[in-house]
């Protein structure tokens, strides 16, 4: 009976030291399951972190091609409004000015003082195209827009030839018709600056805007071509406006 007692309680102790054991790897496969858990959410943490700031890094160049977008035609209307284009004058009087008229002290002063100005918003487009061309910061998409930054620079270049071959030479005096001619590629909305500059702009957003918030609805894009159609016909009618 003796014998028997103490066999069951060696036994007893056995069972109990299984126990514990069991609960010991039950603990150690629940740590680590939780420690799994937590490399998990502080990974996916650090991809939404490096997520966000390259976003807000994109809308940052986005914002600054704007910027320079928007002084561009800042400095068209400039130019337009010192009586600079031709166009703006009245049919009537068009062949005698083309003829005639010089530039005046505040027309040469202008004239020079804006294209000071953009000569640095080309240089500027001109940058951002070597900048990006250095990255992949869009993906496939990246070329795309390295390509339409070439244009607008390439067109802005153009714009600036007159200044740089014979800016020395433009001064008081100086013809109207050599400064307007000399500016066409500017002040030509629908011939040139739309499709050299403006709409290379378009794809630029588009293409950055679908890397951080998605490409647009249909509906959405219907409404945009709409909106694009009645700012193009008033852009027309504004280029034909008479002084």
């Amino acid at each position: 009976m003796a014998q028997l007692t103490v066999a069951r309680s060696r036994q007893g102790r056995r069972s109990g030291r299984r126990g514990r054991c069991a609960g010991r790897r039950t603990d150690s496969h629940l740590q680590n399951i939780r420690a799994r858990r937590d490399r998990e959410i502080e990974r996916n943490e650090k991809i939404r972190d490096r997520e966000i700031e390259r976003n807000e890094k994109i809308r940052a160049e986005l914002v600054s091609l704007v910027a320079l977008y928007n002084d561009v035609k800042a400095v068209r209307r400039i130019l337009r409004s010192l009586g600079l284009d031709l166009k703006t004058y009245p049919d009537a009087n068009v062949k005698q000015v083309r003829g005639n008229a010089v530039l005046t002290e505040e027309q040469a002063r202008g004239f020079h003082a804006q294209m000071l100005v953009l000569s640095g918003l080309q240089l500027g487009f001109e940058a951002k195209a070597k900048q990006f061309g250095q990255t992949d910061f869009l993906d496939d998409d990246t070329g795309k827009v390295v390509e339409a930054l070439r244009c607008i620079e390439e067109h802005l270049n153009q714009v600036l030839d007159l200044w740089e071959q014979k800016g020395w030479t433009i001064r008081e005096g100086t013809a109207l018709a050599m400064v307007s001619d000399g500016l066409v590629k500017l002040f030509r909305v629908r011939d040139h600056l739309r499709p050299q500059v403006s709409n290379q702009m378009r794809e630029i957003t588009k293409l950055i805007n679908e890397h951080v918030f998605g490409g647009a609805s249909q509906a959405t894009e219907a409404v945009v071509a709409r909106l694009d159609r009645e700012r193009h016909k008033q852009e027309d009618a504004q280029e034909n406006v008479k002084r």
